[in-house]
């Protein structure tokens, strides 16, 4: 229980006494907040405290936020509405992180709602701090603290929703921190989770979000600095002989496989917008990139570097990704949807065009993503192309660079193009591809692209939903700065070298650089210039 103990310090807050509790910043009668929200008549939850507007927060939260979490709002598709919202009606600490998400959300676009955000914030960790302690107290006979799923459950709703929370506030980096907590009890209790992952619902729903978050952190920074990965149990039963047509590169990716149901890995979840078979490769891709510490361990382990690549190119580019059944529609397997006539039929065409617009920007980001690392972190643009050693020697480093600049433009302009046309429909819901638009807007070269990623960004941030949205953009600005900067300054060196010497110099520091070590990506370089920002592109 050493890793779940404290997956952030808490024992200073643990030692406020009951009265600092019973003075919490309640807001004055005189003073309270006016909501122009839906406001339920009752709470459900008799035995809470609760303020003068709280259940207009949870209106809103049933109203507005579960309805745009996921691409499908119904059971088995928002496990925001039909997981999360029952299990707030039964534990004080989930009904003040939803209420704390509620809150924050809304003062993206209403800063009079911060004190209820930190109000319920602060009430939702205070109730996660008393569980920890409630789990560390088991009896002295005992070598292993025993905890019921209820309880597990609850304290892993509890980091989520924190997580959540964190994110939606500007991406704090303290939502990292709660990543580690859910991942420090699923690995503490991990055979008892992977199980009931197969047959429960909610720990499914943990593992899910959980995976998700890791996965596309691990494409921004280096999250290994905050969490540590241990080998995974052989002895768990994964209930499928085997799982992919090829061996992983990663033990992550063996540990996060091993909660996901076998038979739907290319279905596209509603909640991520792609399939769990583009999350494991996207995995695989990111450990590529943080594998190596320096150019020349890249260099001596080429071949098997070049074989990765080929691989992971080659999954991602035949990768079929399919929407999930819609509706309970029996026509679904059996009729081509152009060929519906009623209504009912055409929002479902509707609905499953856009299932598969997400998903394809985010398989398109992934082939992005592959690009950069090969071209960019491993400083080695020919292992994108997967090409003999002939043709490397023929082709020459310009070659290269200009097959490699047009196949970013490319995959640059494949995630875009169907962004700016359809706006309205992939944005409407928390799985707007915002990943892949990450990884375009850090890639673009021209100012006609620039101009479209800077209109995408404009429509998603009018909907004042989603926190990380305005940090993802401003990395993307910094970067974009940076370049620039960097075009001035490398225009003053070479003039000042061609005054001194006469002689222009191609890249005076590409010699020296290339020994010491592989290089950051930009958006890397960017977010620590940016004072260590940990971007959740989720």
């Amino acid at each position: 229980m050493n890793d779940v103990k404290l997956y952030f310090e808490y024992a200073g807050m643990a030692e406020e006494d009951d009265q600092h509790e019973k003075e919490d910043l309640i807001p004055n009668e005189n003073q309270k907040l006016s909501l122009s929200l839906p406001v339920l008549s009752t709470t459900t939850i008799g035995h809470l405290r609760t303020l003068d507007y709280d259940s207009a927060l949870l209106s809103y939260y049933e109203a507005v936020v579960c309805s745009s979490s996921t691409l499908l709002d119904d059971a088995k598709n928002n496990p925001y509405r039909h997981l999360i919202l029952p299990m707030a009606m039964q534990s004080e600490g989930l009904y003040h992180a939803t209420l704390a998400v509620s809150a924050q959300i809304l003062r993206i676009a209403e800063p009079r709602f911060r004190f209820a955000a930190l109000d319920h914030g602060h009430r939702a960790l205070r109730c996660l701090i008393a569980s920890l302690q409630r789990g560390q107290s088991s009896p002295t006979n005992t070598s292993q603290v025993q905890m019921s799923h209820a309880e597990i459950d609850e304290i892993l709703g509890l980091a989520l929703m924190l997580c959540w929370f964190e994110i939606t506030d500007g991406c704090r980096p303290s939502w990292v921190t709660h990543l580690k907590g859910i991942h420090s009890l699923i690995n503490q209790f991990q055979d008892v989770f992977i199980r009931s992952s197969r047959t429960s619902d909610v720990s499914r729903f943990f593992s899910r979000y959980f995976s998700f978050h890791l996965v596309l952190a691990r494409t921004a920074f280096r999250v290994e600095d905050d969490i540590t990965f241990t080998k995974t149990s052989s002895s768990v039963n994964t209930g499928s002989t085997s799982r992919q047509d090829y061996p992983s590169i990663s033990k992550l990716t063996d540990f996060l496989s091993l909660a996901m149901p076998l038979d739907d890995l290319d279905q596209i979840d509603s909640y991520m917008g792609f399939s769990n078979s583009l999350l494991l490769l996207i995995n695989e891709v990111a450990d590529l990139a943080w594998k190596y510490s320096s150019k020349e361990s890249v260099e001596a382990d080429l071949p098997f570097v070049r074989e990765q690549v080929r691989r992971l190119r080659t999954s991602l580019e035949t990768l079929q990704q399919t929407p999930p059944p819609l509706a309970d529609n029996g026509r679904f397997n059996d009729m081509s949807f152009y060929a519906f006539a009623t209504e009912a039929d055409w929002m479902l065409e509707r609905t499953v065009a856009e299932f598969q617009a997400i998903a394809e920007a985010n398989r398109i980001g992934a082939l992005l993503l592959l690009h950069e690392v090969c071209a960019s972190r491993l400083q080695r643009p020919d292992l994108f192309r997967a090409a003999t050693a002939t043709e490397v020697e023929s082709d020459g480093a310009d070659g290269y660079d200009s097959v490699s600049t047009d196949y970013k433009k490319c995959y640059v302009r494949g995630i875009l193009d169907p962004m700016i046309q359809n706006i309205n429909r992939i944005n409407r819901t928390a799985a707007l591809p915002l990943w892949p638009l990450f990884i375009a807007g850090c890639c673009v070269t021209t100012e006609e692209d620039q101009i479209t990623v800077i209109k995408i960004f404009e429509e998603t941030e009018k909907l004042k939903r989603y926190g990380n949205i305005t940090p993802a953009r401003q990395v993307i600005e910094m970067i974009w700065r940076q370049r620039d900067l960097g075009v001035q300054d490398d225009r003053k060196r070479r003039h000042a070298a061609a005054m001194t010497s006469g002689v222009h110099e191609s890249n005076p520091i590409s010699s020296s650089s290339a020994t010491k070590g592989v290089q950051l990506f930009e958006w890397e370089r960017a977010m620590m210039m940016m004072g260590g920002l940990k971007l959740s592109l989720t």
